[in-house]
């Protein structure tokens, strides 16, 4: 059978490549005058009400209380990552470029998580940032450093709001992990039904979206079709992020998904679009890609928490003990939630469990224990300089 953490790669595989097909439908409907965000927001609805559908025939279970902050949360940061990187593209960045640049991020949380934890950097995270860093900008080539390249001047604008998109995908993993247990057709619909709301807000806030109605009074047969495609590339893309975030560690699946959209976007606008990236550019790109997976090779291996069952069965007193500090755990757990929460997010990208061999006692041992009593102390005990 397979595992989820193996279906989660697939699905953060197939997120990435359905991303780059709506960064390209995004640009497609821009050029032609068609005002994406409208239907966009058109095709969030439907989706919405497909994947609540879905949740009523599968009958899963509700979200927690406690769950559903990290529902929304993923829901508003997932609509945020797609808004900024199609303003990336079509302020004048491409595809190829915006999926690269997406990836510092990822290094810099990886880098983060090793100082929140305390960890001591290791040779291997240096590098990876140096990679990153230079890697950016052979991707971005800033003019202070390679000259003007005769584009937009707005270009640079586009690389920064791929650089907001990476840091937006970032959090889409923690809230995402946080979330694990909660169905994906619940986290897929909330996030349609958040993405109505934020799609339609755009066009007011964004002077990229000058596209009036008026395209689609004038061709409601083809506007139809620009729904039903917008339909199927946002609904795989929800669903399979949705997935593939809750079943796959954060680190690992930000290595798929800068994998699977650096090379889809860079096919793609070559082939669609002509833009052969530059030998820069791709050596850039590899060296990002190089740092995402470095840092993923080298997290901080921790061993998993053990449950002592041998303990508890020998001995009674020692399973109401553990009770009792568990539930200290979770109160002095409630009392610091703001610094779980960084260390939950630090460890995800930073570190990575490695299952640590049962150990039990053998019977000598056992026998030894049962013949050999704890002392105990009888009467008072008063201190050597007493009076």
């Amino acid at each position: 059978m397979v595992s989820k953490a193996a279906l989660g790669v697939f699905w953060q595989a197939t997120c990435g490549v359905v991303g780059i097909g709506e960064l390209i439908f995004s640009k497609i409907l821009a050029e032609a005058g068609w005002p994406y965000f409208r239907i966009g927001a058109t095709s969030m609805l439907l989706i919405g009400c497909a994947w609540g559908l879905v949740f009523l025939l599968l009958r899963d279970k509700a979200p927690l209380r406690a769950e559903m902050p990290w529902v929304l949360l993923r829901g508003f940061f997932g609509n945020a990552t797609l808004i900024a990187v199609v303003l990336a593209v079509r302020i004048g960045a491409t595809a190829g470029d915006t999926a690269a640049l997406t990836s510092i991020n990822i290094v810099i949380a990886a880098m983060v998580g090793h100082v929140v934890l305390g960890e001591h950097l290791r040779w291997p995270h240096l590098v990876a940032l140096v990679a990153s860093v230079v890697g950016a900008a052979l991707v971005a080539q800033p003019e202070f450093l390679f000259g003007s390249k005769g584009g937009a001047s707005s270009t640079w604008l586009g690389y920064v709001m791929a650089l907001v998109g990476g840091f937006l995908q970032a959090c889409i993993f923690i809230c995402a992990r946080k979330s694990a247990e909660v169905s994906g057709a619940v986290a897929s619909s909330v996030e349609a039904y958040m993405g109505v709301v934020m799609f339609l807000i755009m066009p007011f806030i964004s002077p990229i979206e000058g596209a009036s109605m008026s395209r689609i009074a004038d061709n409601p047969l083809l506007a139809t079709g620009y729904v039903a495609l917008s339909f199927c590339l946002t609904y795989v893309g929800i669903g399979a992020g949705c997935l593939g975030s809750m079943w796959c560690p954060a680190a690992v699946g930000a290595t798929v998904m800068t994998a699977a959209t650096m090379v889809t976007g860079y096919v793609a606008q070559t082939i669609l679009f002509g833009e052969t990236p530059q030998l820069l550019t791709m050596l850039g790109a590899g060296l990002m890609l190089a740092a995402v997976v470095l840092m993923a090779l080298t997290r901080t291996e921790v061993p998993e928490k053990l449950v002592s069952e041998d303990a508890s069965a020998d001995n009674p007193e020692n399973a109401a003990n553990n009770q009792e500090n568990e539930a200290q755990e979770v109160c002095s757990n409630a009392s610091s939630k703001s610094t779980s929460l960084l260390s939950f997010a630090a460890a995800e990208y930073s570190q990575v469990q490695v299952p640590r061999q049962r150990q039990r006692r053998s019977d000598g041992a056992a026998a030894a224990a049962a013949s050999n009593p704890e002392a105990t102390t009888v009467g008072a005990v008063a201190p050597a300089n007493a009076a």
